[in-house]
């Protein structure tokens, strides 16, 4: 993508449940509080509950709509977004995102 911060997508499978997996740099309105700036994002897409993974929360919430899941966090330094198909539980979501490292 030819933006300052631009965002990579790709497909991956978690417990034969294929997910989309989007991350950017962490925009610049993080900078100063990245944990409230978390927090906020994460209520407008209704990703209000939390996961405690060791120092970092992970929001995740389910669309009624749209049946669909959106788990939503910071991890070395990215932005991560992930939209899941099905509801996954949080202990499914907290070995993922533990297992996800820096390429």
């Amino acid at each position: 993508p030819g933006s300052d911060n631009p965002a990579y997508t790709y497909i991956d499978s978690i417990d034969s449940v294929d997910v989309k997996v989007s991350q950017q740099k962490l925009p610049k309105q993080f900078e100063y509080n990245p944990e409230l700036e978390l927090e906020r994002v994460a209520k407008d897409f209704q990703a209000t509950d939390i996961i405690q993974i060791d120092e970092s929360k992970v929001y995740h919430g389910l669309d009624d709509a749209t049946k669909t899941q959106t788990v939503i966090f910071i991890k070395d330094g990215l932005l991560v977004f992930i939209i899941s198909p099905e509801k996954l539980s949080d202990d499914t979501w907290a070995g993922y995102i533990l297992g996800l490292q820096k390429q």
